[in-house]
């Protein structure tokens, strides 16, 4: 078993690790896609909602926890931590590409994508970045095919 993957004892649930642009599940397979604290990384927020919405079935869920905007100037002290704590990586991407999100910006990625928002409540809850609270937010779709 690789480091990544972990045995869950929870019927009807399966842990997959991939590519957010790229998962590894069949078309219509899934009723319940989650991205909790991932879209931020995402260089290509709408890409991995088309994948999303690719692996779901009719019916089935997409659901965005993430976090709401903040200053930019946080996302670049981050990457620059992130730079010198990895620095055989320079060339590499950083870890957090999106300095959270409006939530007019959910609602264009989830309409240019085909999906319409169901729901959207901000201030879920507090997350951390570099060391600074910062809300979160829901959003959730309903995938029509």
């Amino acid at each position: 078993m690789k480091k990544a993957e972990r045995e869950i004892n929870v019927a009807n649930v399966r842990l997959s690790v991939g590519d957010a642009v790229r998962l590894p599940l069949p078309e219509d397979s899934a009723k319940i896609i989650l991205f909790k604290g991932a879209l931020h990384e995402v260089k290509d927020v709408q890409q991995a909602l088309l994948e999303a919405k690719r692996v779901c079935n009719n019916g089935g869920k997409i659901v965005i926890v993430d976090f709401s905007q903040f200053p930019v100037t946080w996302l670049k002290m981050s990457n620059l931590k992130w730079r010198l704590g990895h620095p055989w990586r320079i060339l590499g991407s950083p870890p957090d590409l999106h300095a959270g999100f409006e939530r007019k910006q959910i609602q264009s990625h989830l309409e240019k994508t085909g999906l319409r928002e169901e729901l959207y409540e901000d201030n879920l809850g507090q997350g951390r970045f570099y060391g600074h609270p910062v809300t979160m937010f829901l959003a959730t779709s309903t995938v029509q095919k």
